[in-house]
């Protein structure tokens, strides 16, 4: 396909912390106030109902804190109030560039502990204390509009900094079984090293490069189940988001979490929603907050490169990210060039893709954000129903 913009080897760009005066909170300010928050049973009521109506994706529960969700207003009036004061350092999650994330444990009134994660937000050198108030201010609205969804992350207390050089502090809930990333990774590494080892007989004559070496053994990397359950997730949460006119921007394996169920399946869950943003009256978004290339529509990807974008962008942006984290599970992850090469067409999909998973892949990722699948497409796509 042909596209308005020339690509060129660019590295990431950061997005400033800053942002315009109009969207800036104060910086003792709670959840902002067209938002939903968790500190009222009527406001939490009023959320459920929108999602009922507005979304009716399922994604909101109201069983037990191992869905993802607080189910006690009680326990959770007492984690915002107080989670991060008694909350006690059990290890380190990650660290990047914002800050880092630690394992903490917090003991509840009736005597259990909780597990949870505490996101701390470090001040930039050269950047200021309302700086800090406004990056955590951006994941908050991003939190609040997947409030209560089950696939999502959720934000259970939060500390603004009071002071220059004070950290900002998100408690959120915990996914034990870490990172997609993490876990892609490790899977990936593993297989090479069993070909490695084994001395895996290779191609030697003239047709040697027409098929391309792939280090796992079935038609995908990872299970298709586990892929289903990531899109699952993914097509949950954007639908939860979008409800409240929200779109995430950043999907990818990283911010891909899960736990194990007792059964040994894995339940995904959706993080990370600092570049969370809302739209506009039609639907737009001037221009992207930020994201990580491989994982971007090629719109917000032409935007990152400093070029013109063809097409405007819209909700559809996280659909084709999601796209790509799953062509990325399905085998892109260990292979040349990975997502970034698939997205610039420089690559197809590795040979032995499931022709119903690459007709879904390629219909999300399309250049053109119209034509692209919304999420109830994409769960009702014979891929996702022909288990």
């Amino acid at each position: 396909a042909t596209t308005s913009c020339e690509l060129t080897s660019a590295p990431e760009q950061e997005p400033s912390l800053a942002r315009s005066d109009s969207s800036k909170s104060s910086c003792g300010s709670a959840i902002n106030s067209d938002r939903t928050s968790l500190s009222s049973d009527e406001e939490l009521s009023a959320s459920q109902q929108q999602d009922s109506t507005a979304g009716n994706d399922d994604c909101a529960s109201t069983s037990t804190p191992a869905d993802g969700v607080c189910s006690s207003e009680k326990v959770k009036a007492y984690l915002a109030k107080d989670g991060l004061k008694r909350a006690e350092f059990k290890g380190d999650l990650g660290k990047g560039g914002f800050g880092n994330v630690e394992l903490v444990a917090i003991s509840l009134p009736d005597g259990t502990v909780l597990e949870a994660a505490r996101k701390v937000l470090l001040q930039r050198t050269n950047s200021s204390m309302d700086e800090l108030c406004d990056a955590l201010q951006r994941e908050l609205d991003g939190l609040a509009a997947a409030e209560g969804c089950q696939y999502a992350v959720q934000c259970l207390g939060f500390r603004m900094p009071t002071a220059e050089g004070e950290p900002a502090e998100l408690l959120l809930s915990y996914a034990d079984g870490g990172s997609v990333e993490d876990f892609l990774t490790k899977m990936g590494s593993g297989l090479y090293q069993d070909i490695y080892e084994r001395s895996r007989p290779r191609r030697t004559g003239k047709n040697k490069d027409k098929y391309e070496l792939l280090p796992y053994p079935g038609s995908t990397l990872t299970d298709e189940a586990d892929m289903r359950g990531m899109l699952l997730a993914m097509m949950h949460t954007i639908k939860h988001m979008n409800s409240r006119g929200y779109v995430h921007f950043d999907l990818k394996p990283a911010n891909l979490l899960f736990d194990t169920a007792p059964d040994g399946s894995k339940v995904f869950r959706v993080c990370d929603f600092n570049f969370a943003t809302k739209l506009d009256s039609n639907g737009h978004v001037g221009s992207a907050p930020g994201g990580t290339r491989a994982f971007c529509a090629w719109e917000v990807y032409c935007q990152l490169q400093g070029d013109t974008p063809k097409y405007p962008i819209t909700k559809a942006a996280d659909i084709a990210s999601a796209g790509l984290v799953l062509a990325d599970a399905a085998g892109l992850h260990c292979l040349g060039g990975g997502t970034t090469a698939y997205l610039r067409m420089e690559r197809d999909l590795p040979r032995r893709t499931p022709p119903a998973l690459k007709e879904l892949i390629e219909w999300m990722v399309a250049e053109d954000p119209a034509a692209r699948p919304t999420p109830d497409q994409v769960l009702a796509h014979r891929w996702m129903t022909e288990q």
